[in-house]
């Protein structure tokens, strides 16, 4: 077995893409696996999954509901006990095609989008805050030095290198900009806790989301973002990094 990277992680988004290759990938490398879906029943593959790894435990969230957010922190609090949660992996998101010209932005198109790229983020990251910091006590004998958020962030957030050769995606650009902005904050509140918190650029990844034309395979990328995030250095605490660990400015 490979090094222990954190001892309890909670993913969101883990039924397809990037979600469900970091489970495959870190299934053997934790105590339990928390790995979050709206339809647990309808998750072929993170059923299959479990059936093989008694240590992932499937459950239910929709991050566009605070009150379901809640009631799926409340389980994962009540199997981690006194360990906390060690790591938090936000990457449930979304992505609306065509929203590339301002003629056609639409409030539904934005508050599906916001909902669930940056208010579901940082509602889960409200609820998983006591848990996070239960597992500063306990943290040890881990790869990751300290409990950690991962907000799953894109280089087309960044305001300072987007032009018009990049993906043009009104709605979703601006959330994950935003995604930004509530990355850094949160770090400057939690940091006398402990508790670190990054987002990573996952690359341009062949799933439903990014295209058959991505430039890397699933399991490329997620082998390169966890290498990135079994060796961060305190000053990325609270920035935007790629796969790589290269900054991504805002």
């Amino acid at each position: 077995m490979s090094q222990k990277f954190a001892k309890n992680l909670l993913i969101t988004g883990a039924n397809r893409g990037i979600g469900l290759e970091f489970v495959k990938k870190l299934a053997s490398r934790v105590d339990i696996l928390f790995a979050g879906c709206r339809k647990p029943s309808e998750a072929k593959e993170l059923n299959a999954l479990k059936d093989v790894h008694n240590n992932i435990h499937v459950v239910e969230i929709d991050v566009t509901c605070e009150k379901n957010i809640q009631a799926c922190i409340e389980e994962v609090s009540k199997v981690c006990g006194e360990a906390g949660l060690s790591c938090l992996i936000n990457n449930a998101g979304a992505l609306i095609k065509p929203d590339d010209k301002v003629t056609e932005l639409t409030l539904e198109k934005f508050n599906h989008i916001f909902s669930v790229n940056i208010f579901g983020p940082s509602i889960v990251c409200k609820h998983s805050l006591n848990l996070l910091q239960q597992a500063t006590k306990t943290h040890s004998d881990q790869i990751i030095t300290k409990p950690l958020i991962v907000n799953i962030g894109s280089d087309l957030s960044s305001v300072s290198i987007m032009d018009r050769n990049m993906g043009f995606y009104y709605s979703y650009n601006m959330s994950k900009s935003s995604l930004n902005m509530f990355t850094k904050m949160l770090s400057l509140e939690i940091e006398q806790d402990g508790i670190d918190v990054i987002a990573i650029h996952p690359g341009w990844v062949q799933t439903d989301m990014g295209g058959a034309n991505g430039t890397l395979t699933v399991q490329q990328s997620i082998d390169m973002m966890l290498e990135t995030l079994s060796t961060l250095r305190q000053d990325q605490n609270g920035t935007l990094i790629d796969f790589k660990g290269e900054t991504i400015p805002y």
